[in-house]
């Protein structure tokens, strides 16, 4: 549950398994200019997952938003052992009110 499956660069996006250390996602995006927003002290040792649990922020937050504004799917096993998806590989439709 620690490497990185995909980088897609051209649509900002990555999938990463819960245990691969928030640091380790900018590592692999910055030589294409880019960065993960959510960047609390602890970046270096803390997960993926454990950014999601806990909806981590950092410095960047303030002007980037948090964990929940940079994730866009999971795939989670809960309790019963169910796999279960959230979300989905591409943003929300903007709402018509």
């Amino acid at each position: 549950m620690t490497h990185i499956l995909a980088t897609d660069i051209p649509n900002q996006r990555i999938t990463v398994e819960a245990g691969v250390i928030n640091a380790h996602v900018t590592q692999r995006v910055t030589a294409a200019g880019h960065f993960y927003a959510p960047d609390p002290s602890s970046q270096t040792v803390c997960t993926i997952g454990g950014n999601v649990a806990e909806n981590s922020g950092g410095a960047h937050c303030l002007k980037y938003g948090f964990t929940t504004n940079h994730v866009l799917a999971l795939e989670v096993v809960v309790a019963t052992g169910e796999l279960v998806h959230l979300g989905s590989p591409t943003l929300d439709p903007p709402v018509t009110i």
